[in-house]
């Protein structure tokens, strides 16, 4: 399995292909397996299981012995990293192509992210003081993590994560602080809500000519991509086939073979435009304040806000797109590097935030909210994102701000903010 998968990736492997790699026939893996129907599946899940607890058994050994709370956590790290890069083609099933393998696979991840999130909260509950970080924080920081780690898995380039361990254990760290906890006070005082309504979903544009054989195919392919969000939002990913996208958006079949190659085309397309309008909201929102940290909490909670009020774009921008594979993954990575440039120009170039000699803190902190945010969304928490934006915001500031001067300008700005909405 773990063979075949690196060559081939999840989706394109059969059965009749996993048995001859095995060595064994068809017959004897659907017995070991529970029969033809979804005996790849089990297969996969069972490779799974058997490669992550091997691995979490070895980093938890990592941490044996009378060392105090950072060596412990710092150990941890630098097990994980090891472990992802002693064995790329395990590592890639793992964190990538295990969110390809429909919900079981997802439901997996999730359950891996809960172990290392324990894992991290038992670090951190033996520093003096107690943890000072949050479960919210905790679980962005795996998040933030498991993003590093996949990005340079999905880019061939495993070999760099040991050498990352000690920067990915100082950007966990930044959130270690006192401060972050005023923050949970905006959850009872949200960011003011946007006055302006939600960006509808992929929308025909407006035309230049007043009509036209472009204006007209234009609008017939963002109906079509309107559709495909929606079934893909409402009945999953899997459950999407061309003849069913044709149905709901009123078209030809062969209108939609000239416009798509199949239905995973038109969905990243589709998962491509969502991000877009949101990323456009958010953008907007940063611009109407007065200070970068001001900007960036401003477009976390319009962001939030709007993932909250469009359930559509919520399920399909953090939850189907896992399911797609390796192809979503890569999608997705574009929408986060673009948070990454729309929100963090500012600190890139501003000598009085210093001068950023890697990138790994923005790229951990992009992936902390995006995880705290598909989260929410997975376990039907989506309303409550809005009031969590403050605490959000703060993943991003922190490792660049300070944590305390981090939580001053969010909560300075919710002032501003509050102040105006009441005039």
């Amino acid at each position: 399995m773990i063979e075949l998968i690196a060559t081939r990736g999840y989706e394109a492997i059969t059965v009749r292909e996993l048995s001859a790699t095995a060595g064994v026939s068809t017959r004897t893996l659907y017995e070991r397996f529970g029969g033809a129907e979804g005996s790849k599946q089990r297969c996969f899940l069972t490779t799974f299981d058997g490669l992550v607890e091997g691995a979490v058994q070895r980093i938890a050994a990592s941490r044996v012995g009378e060392r105090d709370w950072r060596e412990h956590l710092h150990d941890a790290f630098t097990a994980f990293a090891q472990e992802l890069a002693r064995d790329p083609n395990a590592s890639r099933l793992v964190l990538v192509e295990a969110l390809g393998a429909g919900p079981a696979g997802l439901e997996r991840m999730e359950l891996l992210s809960v172990q290392f999130e324990a894992m991290v909260s038992s670090c951190l509950a033996q520093a003096p003081g107690g943890a000072a970080v949050s479960p919210l924080m905790v679980k962005g920081i795996v998040a933030g993590v498991m993003r590093v780690a996949r990005v340079r898995l999905m880019n061939d380039r495993p070999e760099e994560l040991p050498a990352l361990a000690d920067e990915l254990l100082e950007w966990a760290l930044s959130y270690r602080s006192q401060d972050s906890a005023q923050l949970e006070s905006l959850r009872r005082i949200p960011f003011p809500p946007a006055s302006e309504p939600r960006a509808e979903r992929p929308a025909p544009a407006a035309s230049n000519s007043g009509g036209g054989e472009q204006s007209a195919s234009e609008n017939t392919r963002l109906r079509i991509l309107r559709s495909a969000a929606e079934l893909a939002a409402h009945e999953g990913y899997q459950a999407l086939t061309s003849e069913r996208i044709v149905s709901a958006a009123g078209v030809r079949a062969r209108t939609f073979s000239a416009l798509f190659d199949d239905e995973q085309q038109c969905f990243l397309e589709a998962f491509e435009i969502l991000g877009e309008q949101a990323l456009r909201l958010a953008d907007r929102a940063r611009r109407t304040s007065e200070s970068w940290p001001g900007g960036v909490y401003r477009a976390v909670a319009a962001l939030m806000e709007h993932t909250a009020r469009d359930p559509v774009f919520a399920c399909v921008a953090f939850v189907e797109i896992f399911v797609v594979g390796p192809p979503g993954l890569t999608a997705r990575e574009r929408v986060m590097e673009q948070v990454t440039a729309d929100m963090f120009a500012t600190a890139r170039t501003d000598r009085e935030l210093g001068p950023r000699e890697s990138e790994l803190p923005i790229q951990a902190s992009v992936g902390a909210i995006w995880g705290v945010a598909h989260h929410h969304i997975a376990t039907a928490s989506v309303k409550s994102l809005p009031a969590l934006s403050g605490e959000l915001a703060f993943m991003l500031l922190a490792p660049i701000l300070g944590a305390s001067k981090a939580a001053e300008a969010i909560l300075a700005e919710h002032t501003n903010l509050m102040g105006s909405s009441n005039v």
